[in-house]
């Protein structure tokens, strides 16, 4: 109690009722650099710094509902990547939620940045580049003005205003003044730096921007017009507020400190500045905001050095008639502590509730105080009478509550007044003089008549006085019309995909009345935009038409917008402790579980194992130690990790003899079916392509096709392609020899299985290969990148577009290379920004939906590094690259190193990497819902008349809730479908697919009333940002009609069904092509068009008769029919029957055992039209009988 009252006594002011409460004390240090935002419903909205550890974190907190405070760290910018700076922030609150701006560095590239971050209808965090990273795509993307180093004295403004944005920073150096309303950037050139601004925005949507340049002083700009001086010389911290009547307030620290005042009327001149009180030799840290009366409200931070070290938190107020109250001393939360007030933000509620975050420096935590005054709430307000005809009659009745922290005490009686005051009459009140409303309680009403005695518009106000400091008098505005007659007039109201505006469609309204409408964005969706009668009015979630009395539109556009991305983390191995988990190289099964690869290099261990780990039983195993070949260690330098289906996962990594010091390249196959290892050497000892020495730099590329394995690897001097299913291996730039060429390469296969590879040649350029047969001798190599490259990696999508990311002066880069009329069209460079001198292990991987997907390691050489993520939608945006971490994840200043990423068939994505610091392997699971619907829904044909129902399954295949928003029917014939039980609409779906509520359904009817094939889908809204809106096709059919397909297959395979198959249309039909023994598809012919060598194609659809034709070959043949072996050819050739074999490799051995002369003629190219190359048998060739002619046929 002693402490308390000498508290207030040191204070030496009488402190108005204020109520203190702590937001965060969760560590030594957490509340400093605060902002506060206030919601339409008084909750307020905090973003803030823990600067508790070495790097500071972003925080944000509320008391949303009513409830008592959460505390978020948002995980968009995080410690031991993305520092925090110790700078201010800012925080405005938009119709999706709080948009939190602060400063970042990103500790592994030095690279300083000014962000945003948004939360997304309380769905995750979205990210943005303000300053030092990318402009939006609405702003051509490409890279924004530079920031350089930010001083802890920056003040950065900003304001929301129609639901867009407003916001003034610096970049180290000048101002910047820019809004998302008009995409606008505009820099304001001072003579020395600045880095202390405000703004605000007038009922007009103007900006008035006010900040302090050193060497001239304060600064005012309207807009983006040249400022001008209003006050020359020290004039730090300056603070804007514009009040109701657009007069602009303006208080800042004058040279000793003292704070001064000045205004300027809407249209008039600037007052003399004033000053006002002072904030102690120390102090700072001004706000200042406006309430709806025009009243000011000033927060301050008040520091006179005193050596007890007591310092406050100070408060003033400024009434309409100008006059400035006493300051006075906040209280702090516990009563006790005696240093209050860093980082002071005021803001004024709804209800003119003043509230005021600050920093208890002395017990280091957030806290908000709250005046406790009453605060009279009315509604409705304003009272809309609309249409009444003159001598009727219509009553409203008004209720009054008190949304303050005191009682409400009303005086006197309600009170009617304004230019048609004889018009309204009140006939019935409840709202007493010297009635006490408490707080939270229902309070009182009023009644008041309007009956209008000639035709016009009629107004007049309701008068309501309270002891309510804000507002001593409320004066409530009432309005109606009377016309004669009462017309009615149509507002059209539309919205795009993403949600909905209700009502809809052609809505009816009465002339005179209010119509309302509003907005509701699906999950996974912002609000774009609301434009009335082809205007603008900004982002709002609703809008109404008061005294509708002409025909109205109203047009909203929806945004689909995607959180940034959340993880969760997994330390698959750190058994050794130390070194385990570099090299790593991932690769999925059928069913998504993951395979991983990599060198646990402790020295505990003789020489470095080769391990692998999987989470195919539903969690992570136990590590597994591959087998090295008889004799032979591992060596550390990038592993290679594929699945075969059916048999199992397949490692490969660089080998050392122990004896002979000879390097080689190895596979190690896990034969799941037999349960053991199966070796298999793919270069050096004891195959004939020799291997010279591979340094640790080096990285291999592997990926499956068909069932197939392809790489690229070094052999210590030039690069080598090698594939199982042709059998033969490449060396690129055989004339180019040079130790360490080829070390770093990647590969893909396109939809016709034809090879792409890049990697980087003995001059450091990204080359590009690619060959279009299955022979050795075609490949076509140019060069991508003339400039120093490392670093490079390789994806397809499904339109055969080649992705490519490489490193380049310590930049992460990007192209892509698409197919225009059969050529391959490559893009210009997209710049990630830097990875640091020290950074690199690019992955990249496109989804089913052709979003590509990004995984780099950052570091500058410091010792602190990271795994970064992006992605890049099908039109082509790319994301902001973020790390990648996870809440209460332990982890160290240094991870992300060998990143090597994973998608799955429903895009799921995993990125396995080293720690550093920890010493372990990680595996990182991207946090999304995904959704899981059939593609289309087939009701076959159904007689006019009667219908047909069928149940649609919505589930949830990813790693969080999904969460799906209101469904509809869609598309040409949506009239003919309709939705009956459903489960789903506005339904959260777990992750959880052993759960019942992992899944739900919908009943769809097609009861057709016209003839014909008609179509229509079902729109499923969700927050899946990768399918916003899911489309599942209807079709159904009322003819009789049924279409033909004729299936044919040539000699030596077969094809499944075969003959003609009659269907009805809008069905769908599989066709399986199978080969005979040793023959392979060669080409399917679908209504004459070729289709490469599928060996299965569906129809779906059906809307037109078609033929499939399936065509077999093999690479040896014998008067025209084609045999699976060269044995097989010798035993049926003849006279006149010569065996002819392609250019390639045969493993098997050719017994000539039979009493006949028999021509071999190799070295065939593709179509056997001429023989232009060798054929070579890897086998033993004997002949001990009749007689064997050979040509171009090699023996090895």
């Amino acid at each position: 109690m002693l402490a308390a009252i000498l508290w207030l006594t040191a204070a030496g002011a009488t402190a108005a009722s204020w109520d203190s409460t702590t937001v965060d004390n969760s560590t030594n240090i957490s509340g400093k650099y605060a902002s506060m935002a206030v919601a339409p419903d008084g909750s307020l909205h905090i973003g803030y710094l823990d600067t508790n550890s070495v790097f500071p974190v972003l925080k944000y907190a509320n008391n949303a509902g009513g409830a008592s405070w959460k505390n978020f760290t948002i995980e968009s910018l995080q410690p031991y990547i993305n520092d925090v700076k110790l700078a201010s922030t800012a925080t405005v609150y938009t119709p999706a939620g709080p948009r939190i701006m602060a400063y970042s560095q990103n500790q592994a590239t030095g690279q300083f940045k000014y962000q945003a971050v948004r939360k997304i209808l309380g769905d995750g965090w979205q990210l943005q580049d303000i300053a030092g990273g990318k402009w939006p795509a609405a702003m051509g993307g490409g890279d924004q003005m530079p920031i350089t180093a930010i001083s802890d004295a920056t003040r950065t403004g900003a304001v929301q205003h129609q639901g867009f944005s407003f916001i003034t920073f610096s970049d180290g150096e000048k101002l910047w003044y820019a809004n998302e309303r008009d995409y606008y950037y505009y820099p304001f050139t001072g003579t020395g730096t600045v880095n202390q601004s405000d703004l605000g925005i007038d009922s007009n949507g103007a900006g008035h921007i006010v900040f302090y340049d050193p060497n001239a002083g304060l600064q005012y700009a309207l807009n983006n017009t040249a400022p001008v001086t209003l006050v020359s010389g020290v004039t730090r911290n300056p603070v804007i507020a514009i009040d109701a009547s657009n007069r602009l307030h303006v208080t800042y620290l004058g040279p000793i400190n003292n704070i001064w005042y000045m205004n300027k009327p809407s249209g008039g001149a600037w007052s003399t500045p004033v000053n006002i009180s002072s904030v102690g030799s120390i102090g700072g840290h001004l706000s200042l905001k406006a309430d709806s009366g025009g009243s000011l409200h000033l927060a301050y931070y008040y520091n006179n050095a005193q050596a007890n070290g007591k310092s406050f938190l100070r408060y003033m107020s400024r009434t309409p008639a100008g006059v400035w109250s006493a300051a006075e001393d906040v209280p702090p939360a516990d009563q006790v502590s005696k240093d209050i007030g860093q980082y002071a933000t005021v803001v004024v509620g709804p209800n003119n509730n003043i509230s005021i975050a600050y920093y208890d420096v002395f017990r280091s935590k957030l806290c908000v105080a709250r005046k406790v005054t009453p605060a009279i709430n009315v509604s409705p307000a304003p009272v809309y009478y609309g249409n009444v005809q003159p001598y009727a009659s219509l009553t409203k009745t008004v209720t009054v509550t008190n949304k303050g922290g005191s009682n409400l005490l009303l005086s006197g009686i309600p009170t009617l007044s304004g230019a048609n005051a004889a018009e309204f009459a009140i006939t019935a009140n409840t709202c007493t003089s010297g009635l006490s409303i408490a707080a939270g309680t229902a309070g009182c009403s009023v009644t008041v008549r309007f009956i209008p005695t000639a035709l016009g518009t009629k107004t007049a106000s309701l008068n309501i006085v309270s002891n309510d400091p804000a507002t001593a008098t409320r004066a409530v505005d009432l309005r109606g019309m009377s016309y004669s007659p009462a017309d009615s007039f149509t507002v059209n109201a539309s919205a795009t995909i993403g949600g909905a505006i209700t009502p809809a469609g052609a809505v009816t309204a009465a002339g005179g009345s209010n119509q309302t409408f509003t907005i509701t964005p699906d999950p996974g969706f912002l609000i774009g935009g609301v434009t009335v009668n082809g205007v603008s009015v900004g982002t709002l979630t609703s809008y109404t038409f008061v005294e509708v009395n002409a025909n109205q539109s109203i047009a909203v556009a929806f945004t689909p917008v995607a959180p940034v991305a959340t993880w969760v983390i997994n330390e698959v191995d750190n058994v050794s402790g130390v070194d385990t988990g570099k090299y790593c190289s991932i690769a999925r099964d059928e069913a998504g579980k993951l395979y991983v690869g990599y060198m646990d290099t402790s020295p505990l261990n003789p020489a470095p194992l080769f391990k692998y780990v999987t989470n195919s039983s539903g969690s992570w195993s136990t590590p597994v130690i591959v087998p090295a070949p008889t004799g032979s260690n591992f060596v550390t330098a990038g592993t290679a990790t594929v699945y075969s289906e059916g048999i199992g996962p397949r490692f490969m990594a660089y080998t050392q003899d122990a004896a002979t010091q000879v390097y080689g390249y190895s596979a190690a196959r896990w034969r799941t079916a037999e349960g053991a290892w199966q070796l298999q050497p793919v270069a050096g000892p004891p195959t004939p392509f020799p291997m010279g020495a591979v340094t640790e730099d080096t990285f291999t590329g592997a990926t499956q096709y068909q069932g197939k394995t392809f790489i690229s690897y070094t052999d210590g001097n030039n690069l080598w392609y090698a594939n199982e299913r042709d059998m033969y291996y490449y060396e690129f730039e055989s004339d180019n020899q040079l130790a360490g060429a080829g070390k770093q390469s990647d590969l893909v296969l396109d939809s016709l299985g034809n090879i792409h590879v890049v990697y980087y040649n003995p001059n450091g350029t990204l080359m590009y290969g690619t060959n279009t047969t299955p022979q050795a001798t075609n490949f076509q190599v140019s060069a991508l990148v003339n400039a120093f490259v490392s670093d490079p990696s390789i994806t397809i999508d499904s339109q055969d577009t080649l992705h490519v990311a490489y490193v380049q002066a310590g930049r992460v880069k990007y192209l892509n290379g698409a197919l225009v009329n059969g050529a391959r069209v490559w893009s210009t460079p997209y710049d990630f920004g830097p990875c640091g001198t020290a950074g690199a292990f690019t992955s990249i991987e496109a989804n089913g939906l052709d979003i590509v997907h990004l995984a780099y390691y950052s570091n500058n050489g410091n010792g602190i590094g990271t795994v970064m993520y992006a992605q890049r939608t099908a039109s082509g945006s790319w994301s902001i690259p973020t790390p990648v971490w996870a809440t209460g994840e332990a982890s160290g200043s240094d991870v992300g190193r060998y990143a090597t990423l994973m998608v799955d068939d429903h895009h799921n994505v995993s990125i396995a990497y080293y720690d550093a610091s920890r010493t372990s392997l990680k595996v990182a699971i991207k946090q999304i819902p995904v959704i899981n619907t059939p593609a289309s829904v087939n009701f076959g044909y159904v007689v006019s008349g009667q219908e047909s129902s069928k149940l649609v399954t919505v589930s949830n295949v990813g790693k969080v809730p999904l969460k799906i928003g209101s469904i509809v029917l869609n598309g040409a014939d949506a009239a003919q479908f309709s939705v009956s039980n459903d489960n789903c609409s506005n339904a959260t779906l777990v992750a959880d697919a052993s759960l019942p509520a992992n899944k739900c359904t919908i009943t769809v009817t097609f009861a057709p009333t016209i003839n014909g094939t008609l179509t229509g889908s079902l729109r499923i809204p969700s927050n899946d940002s990768y399918t916003p809106i899911k489309e599942v096709a209807l079709v159904g059919s009322t003819e009789t009609i049924l279409y033909v397909i004729d299936a044919s297959a040539g000699n030596q395979g077969s094809i499944d069904p075969s003959g003609s198959t009659a269907l009805p249309p809008g069905a769908s039909q599989t066709f399986t092509i199978t080969p005979d023994p040793g023959l392979h598809v060669a080409n399917v012919l679908v209504d004459g068009v070729p289709q490469g060598p599928v060996i299965s194609y569906t129809f779906e659809n059906l809307d037109a008769n078609h033929t499939i034709e399936a065509f077999f070959a093999s690479y040896v043949r014998v008067a025209g029919v084609y045999i699976g072996t060269l044995q097989g050819a010798y035993d049926v050739s003849g006279p006149g029957a010569p065996v002819q074999a392609q250019a390639r490799n045969f493993v098997e051995d050719l017994a000539c055992d039979m009493n006949k002369e028999v021509v071999l003629e190799g070295g065939y190219d593709s179509l056997f039209s001429s023989q232009t190359g060798a054929t070579i048998l890897k086998g033993n060739l004997e002949v001990s009988d009749g007689g064997l002619e050979v040509q171009n046929l090699g023996i090895e």
